[in-house]
């Protein structure tokens, strides 16, 4: 069954009509292209003047002693929820593991089952008024700077899609509005904001004034169930539904999950998960992923398992659709390979200190960076099926690639697993020891990337992506990939590439320029094995 979407978004019936795209359809792609397509890192990320305003303004009331002190407590607060959480891992192990359980399935919450549960864990709705400058000061530069970086991957590789309704569960100050309408400041019509502590309220009240000629309609709430009550459920569909450092707040993986199916239920298109970049925040989105891609494999098999029985049943636009995908960070649906390795995915963004932070958390007697790295695990999760795209270096003319050649081996690439079945390469490890003779050859082979259309990454399986820091050893670039198994994208795999510029003159110019969080093309054997 299919449901037209909205807000430009490609209709679910168009979506799985084009999920099948002939492999002679797609134009080749040149180096240059392969490099622009890949490139996800924006590098240093400024706050826009606009926001840096708007916190500079509501953070007036308070002094610098105030806000020092209340940032100290709440970054003790925080650290001592992420031991009390990696306790509680250990004690009670993984309450709902369904990446190998898949065939655990409770049933599906109802909204009427929120009103007996209860949501709003103490965590969530305990910010004070001072608590709540401190996270102004502090944190929501940072959390901005992760989620503008999710939103813009959505926005390239999805160069279609303009949401016009979304949903904000946990929205906090409203630093996810913020970056929704840097990210598409023309599409968003209505937004719904779900959040239980009034001191954030405020707070977003305040910082959202700000974006008065962007934001023509919000409306707030302290939960989803107020939000079920007061909505009609004709307006209760979204293009975009966003769970951005929410869903750690709440105390148990069950309330999580039961949390999430509700989210996913009022997305019409897209659901955004960000969590903090820790073993626990990523270990939330991973298990999210995994129910959500479960619950719909298992929805799919019952409609097939249906329409066996009833051949000649007519499929009607305007009903729900069924299946899902990621579209980031992984390039496969299967389980995540990185589970019961000790490894957990996440990224990192670095972003300039806004003044605010310089004055919240310079100590005295000690000296503070410009610049800090915010770590963050997400998943992009869009309803359809995942499209059958040709994968990025089959689209490349082989006498393109030979001409970047020195010799004619092509075996340039080798994948490396260590005896005991785990992958090394962590963030931070990277080295560069290239010699200056290296450095200068990689120099004068430069494209001029900047000519030509910019190549966009499609949303096939095709593309892999670096989940460690590159590692620079000579003149080796050592890649840890997270990789689709099958060109279906049903399985994924972990895989260590070694390229050398002098088997893969191309590859290795491409690696060397790639950063943690870049894509990595994938394809034909003879370029990359």
């Amino acid at each position: 069954s299919l449901r037209s979407r909205k807000g430009g978004s490609v209709s679910a019936g168009a979506a799985k009509m084009g999920s099948v795209v002939a492999e002679g359809a797609q134009k080749s792609i040149s180096i240059a292209g392969l490099r622009a397509a890949a490139r996800h890192t924006p590098g240093l990320l400024r706050i826009p003047p606009k926001l840096q305003s708007a916190i500079a303004a509501f953070l007036e009331d308070y002094s610098t002693h105030e806000l020092k002190q209340s940032t100290f407590r709440l970054s003790e607060r925080m650290r001592k929820a992420k031991r009390v959480a990696a306790g509680e891992e250990e004690e009670e192990g993984d309450l709902l593991r369904f990446s190998q359980e898949e065939q655990f399935l409770p049933k599906a919450p109802s909204f009427m089952f929120q009103r007996r549960s209860h949501f709003r864990s103490n965590r969530f709705s305990k910010y004070r008024e001072l608590d709540t400058a401190a996270y102004v000061a502090a944190r929501m530069p940072a959390v901005y700077s992760a989620v503008h970086r999710v939103f813009q991957e959505v926005s390239r590789r999805l160069p279609d899609f303009k949401p016009s309704c979304v949903m904000d569960y946990g929205s906090g100050p409203g630093t996810s509005m913020w970056a929704l309408c840097e990210v598409w400041p023309e599409s968003i019509q209505h937004a719904h904001l779900v959040e239980p502590s009034q001191c954030m309220s405020y707070a977003r009240r305040n910082l959202l004034q700000g974006l008065k000629d962007v934001l023509l309609d919000v409306s707030s709430f302290v939960s989803l169930e107020a939000f079920v009550r007061k909505i009609r459920p004709r307006d209760r569909c979204h293009n975009l539904v966003i769970a951005s450092y929410a869903l750690g707040e709440l105390n148990t993986d069950e309330d999580r999950i039961a949390v999430v199916r509700q989210l996913w239920g009022l997305t019409e298109d897209i659901l955004v998960i960000i969590e903090p970049g820790t073993p626990q925040g990523s270990n939330i989105v991973r298990q999210a992923r995994s129910h959500i891609l479960a619950m719909e494999r298992k929805k799919v098999w019952r409609q097939r398992k249906k329409d066996e029985r009833s051949p000649e049943t007519v499929v009607e636009l305007g009903e729900a659709t069924s299946g899902a995908f990621v579209v980031a960070p992984c390039a496969h649906d299967g389980i995540c390979p990185m589970d019961g390795t000790g490894k957990f995915c996440h990224f990192s963004q670095r972003l300039e200190r806004s003044a605010s932070q310089l004055l919240s958390k310079k100590l005295k007697g000690k000296s503070l960076r410009g610049f800090e790295d915010e770590k963050f695990a997400y998943v992009v999760i869009r309803r359809g099926n995942r499209p059958r795209m040709e994968w990025p270096l089959d689209r490349v003319d082989p006498e393109i690639m030979e001409e970047e050649q020195q010799k004619k081996s092509f075996y340039g690439v080798i994948v490396i697993e260590d005896r005991d079945g785990q992958y090394e390469g962590e963030e931070g490890v990277a080295t560069d020891t290239d010699d200056e003779d290296s450095v200068a050859d990689d120099e004068n082979t430069n494209d001029e990337e900047g000519e030509g259309p910019e190549e966009v990454a499609d949303v096939g399986s095709g593309w892999a992506r670096i989940v460690f820091s590159p590692i620079r050893r000579g003149r080796h670039v050592v890649l840890d990939i997270c990789a689709a198994a099958e060109r279906d994208g049903s399985r994924g795999k972990l895989d260590r590439l070694v390229l050398t510029r002098s088997t893969n003159k191309a590859l290795h110019f491409q690696a060397r320029r790639s950063r943690w969080g870049d894509l990595w093309p994938c394809g034909n054997p003879r370029t990359q094995r």
